[in-house]
């Protein structure tokens, strides 16, 4: 497992320093041995959906009564006792009781589901789908999640027809879809559609203590049975779960691999950032030692989906893609930013255009800002609000940032707001990656996926109070592979963030400011208004 030292300091995804990488890829390579891939909440924390406790803390506000609905919010119970208490607060106030699950699945979608719409799979979910289509769909996936995320990434590279969902009780129908070489993803805590599906949830739910305890060995079961003769790679999974621990010390066997992709989680009690990392790879030597599972620690939820990406490269370039080689991250990265760096007037090993090249990428950043679909454009058309810029109005503008080439950080390299000549009046370059962050760009890049946040309120001090960010992701031209026409050979080469001068989260918002133009739109418009921010990204970055 990778040291401490290296995870902290290191870049993160090197062949060199990660010792499990290496017979990961090998592994995955091999299309001969079944694949049981095991998706947790981080995969649909990654499309802008809720983990588990966050799930249960929504599901709080559902209480109808005032002093209940406090004391469970202040409740600190283990989860499982906790949804078992919310759930059955919210249904005593409902006019009559029912057994089937019916409303425990209303009560789990109002709290699941954003306003109005589901939003797009986010990128880990893609990067999953596009696995399955290089691993010419010899796998086999499970997941711990209610949501139908994967089942829409899926969509996006195969038939409709050919993905489905299963739960519990249609196990044996999954086995003998996925032997006819078709796609089911197999949720063994039920099923939970968005709120605009014909079929609102299947399966026995299972989120409860109670649940749990009735579920549970089936669970266990069938999670057994489906290692027992394949590799296994566990993605956004909390590996406390007894649902998933079980059944990897009652199937192990040495002949198959299993392994974690995770990112370090916040530890109570932690001093930083780097504490957590100590603790979370020391408690990961348990998993190693007991039940052999090899944990791969990442930097971040960006570097997580590139792994997962990276593994479909490597199956399409089996020859190319090998430790060492040019088509490895490390490379392909270092040579993408060296493109980048060129294309915005940075000379040799500069990281921020000065003269003007600065002026250059200015005038870029603001024209692409403007642009017949740039973001202005698009949330003007969307909201139907005509009234930015202008002293009352909401002012916007673009700020880039990309990679360090030597550390894991972001540098801000220009904005259609300043216009920096000088590198010096940039006060903003070389931010560390992590969870600790309260750079919005960092946040983004951290977390893997678009955010939206509010800045926090000082009057005659900031000008800005909303930033919306996104991962930049590049094409390396490494390789010309794809798959469904998307290529293969990508990377994340840093973010675009659209700032506002009004507050952008409808979940944060200060009782006195103005408000953007964003939170009139539902989820599918905000995905709008976030594609326009990253195609202003490729547009300033192209040659």
């Amino acid at each position: 497992m990778i040291s401490h030292e290296k995870l902290v300091w290191g870049h993160g995804f090197s062949f060199t320093d990660q010792p499990y990488l290496t017979s990961l890829f090998e592994d995955v390579q091999d299309l001969g041995t079944p694949l049981t891939i095991v998706v947790g909440a981080g995969v649909s924390m990654n499309a802008g959906l809720l983990s588990w406790r966050e799930l249960i803390e929504k599901m709080v506000g559902q209480i109808k009564d005032e002093n209940l609905r406090r004391m469970a919010a202040q409740d600190t119970s283990d989860p499982m006792r906790k949804a078992e208490i919310v759930l059955q607060l919210i249904k005593k106030a409902l006019p009559e009781q029912d057994d089937s699950g019916r409303y425990d699945a209303r009560i789990i979608r109002t709290a699941l589901y954003p306003r109005n719409a589901l939003r797009s799979p986010g990128l880990l979910a893609r990067s999953i789908a596009r696995l399955v289509v290089a691993r010419k769909r010899n796998v086999r996936l499970i997941t711990t999640n209610f949501d139908t995320v994967l089942e829409k990434a899926l969509e996006g590279y195969f038939e409709p027809t050919q993905v489905r969902s299963f739960s519990l009780d249609t196990y044996p129908e999954w086995r003998k879809w996925g032997q006819l070489g078709k796609i089911g993803v197999l949720h063994v805590h039920g099923v939970i559609r968005p709120p605009r599906s014909r079929a609102k949830f299947s399966g026995p739910i299972v989120l409860t203590e109670s649940q749990f305890f009735k579920k549970g060995a089936h669970v266990r079961e069938i999670i057994a049975t489906n290692l027992a003769d394949a590799n296994a790679v566990f993605v956004g999974l909390s590996m406390t779960d007894p649902n998933l621990v079980g059944p990897m010390y009652e199937s192990r066997d040495p002949s198959l691999q299993r392994y974690a992709l995770a990112v370090p989680d916040n530890i109570p009690g932690a001093d930083n950032s780097a504490e957590s990392t100590r603790y979370a790879i020391e408690a990961a030597e348990f998993m190693e030692r007991e039940l052999g599972l090899a944990t791969v620690f990442l930097k971040s939820y960006s570097q997580l989906n590139q792994v997962i990406s990276d593994l479909s490269l490597a199956i399409e370039e089996q020859v190319r893609y090998q430790p060492g080689g040019e088509l490895v991250y490390e490379n392909r990265l270092r040579k993408t930013l060296d493109v980048c760096y060129s294309r915005i007037g940075c000379v040799d090993e500069e990281q921020i255009p000065r003269g003007p090249a600065a002026e250059r990428l200015h005038d870029k950043l603001y024209a692409a800002l403007h642009a017949e679909n740039g973001p202005v454009s698009v949330l003007r058309r969307l909201s139907g609000e005509s009234r930015t810029g202008g002293r009352d109005g909401e002012n916007l503008a673009l700020f880039l940032w990309l990679g360090c080439r030597r550390t894991y950080a972001l540098n801000l390299v220009a904005s259609s707001a300043y216009l920096h000549r000088e590198p010096w009046s940039i006060r903003w370059w070389e931010q560390p990656i992590d969870r600790d962050s309260t750079i919005v760009a960092v946040n983004a890049i951290y977390m893997g996926t678009n955010i939206a946040a509010n800045l926090p309120s000082a009057p005659g001090v900031k000008v800005w109070r909303g930033i919306m960010a996104c991962p930049i992701v590049m094409n390396s031209m490494s390789s010309k592979k794809s798959i469904n026409g998307v290529p293969l050979d990508t990377v994340t080469i840093g973010a675009i963030t659209l700032n506002s001068t009004h507050y952008v989260d409808r979940r944060d918002l200060p009782a006195n400011g103005g408000h953007s133009a964003v939170l009139a739109l539902d989820a599918e418009q905000t995905d709008e208004v976030f594609t326009s921010i990253a195609q202003a990204a490729k547009a300033v970055l192209s040659e």
